[in-house]
């Protein structure tokens, strides 16, 4: 998700702001942390276990923070689909709905 970049570009950038966001939101993530999850559902439940709160709960907070960062993402992405022409590919990433309704 905030994956170890091997690359120093735009995408690589952006990598770097979105950690930044998460650790306003989440003071306790550190670097490290960030840099090994790989899903939504792994950030709520680090932090479920340090904010001692329900699954359900960090899974409202990581959803509400995701809401912005697939904002930024795709507002990242279409500034480089302007900058390189259209080649460049989108990411969204979605949170399963907690009360498993759709």
């Amino acid at each position: 998700m905030f994956g170890a970049p091997n690359s120093h570009d735009k995408q690589t950038n952006q990598l770097f702001r979105e950690r930044d966001q998460a650790r306003k939101m989440w003071p306790f993530l550190t670097p490290y942390d960030l840099s090994t999850l790989k899903s939504p559902l792994q950030l709520a439940s680090m932090i479920k276990d340090r904010k001692g709160i329900s699954q359900e709960e960090a899974l409202g907070e990581v959803d509400r923070w995701m809401t912005g960062y697939n904002a930024r993402i795709q507002s990242a992405s279409l500034d480089q689909w302007e900058t390189d022409g259209g080649s460049g590919v989108t990411k969204i990433i979605y949170l399963p709905n907690p009360s498993g309704k759709h």
